[in-house]
């Protein structure tokens, strides 16, 4: 029997990539279906950016299908380096098999990489799971205001 581990794949989407806007578009409507899905511009703006990292879970049926999705932020501060996760998420069908463990050990691998001195990323409190998740990974919880203009 396949371990769960190698049913799927992790993969940072480079320049030139061009993945599968439906798949992506499903898995996100799952984090966000409040928001219109992401076009083949908005992505491409990510994956093309030398500040942003796209990445995807793909499960290894033939042919592959997005299966999650990740979005790691570079910051070039003054002060130092740092990286935001943001747009996390698995779709609901293969969640609790240790996927987002291994998006998020892949956004903790590229801030090594690059130097960040820290890594930033937020979550609402109704998500139990994955707040558990982030502090088994050393996430601390802030003490902190965080302010929005809506614009």
């Amino acid at each position: 029997m396949m371990a769960i581990k190698d049913a799927f794949q992790i993969r940072m989407l480079m320049p030139g990539d061009d993945p599968d806007m439906r798949q992506i578009q499903n898995v996100v409507a799952q984090l966000a279906p409040d928001y219109p899905p992401p076009g083949k511009a908005a992505i491409g703006k990510i994956i093309n950016s030398q500040d942003s990292k796209m990445f995807v879970v793909m499960d290894k049926s033939q042919p592959p299908v997005i299966i999650g999705v990740m979005v790691v932020l570079i910051i070039r501060l003054l002060t130092c380096t740092k990286v935001q996760i943001e747009d996390v998420v698995v779709d609901h069908r293969f969640r609790g098999l240790g996927i987002g463990k291994r998006l998020l050990q892949s956004a903790i691998s590229l801030a090594a990489e690059i130097g960040a001195a820290k890594i930033d990323l937020t979550s609402t409190p109704d998500k139990v799971e994955a707040n558990g998740l982030y502090k088994k990974l050393g996430f601390k919880l802030r003490n902190t205001n965080v302010y929005r203009l809506e614009l």
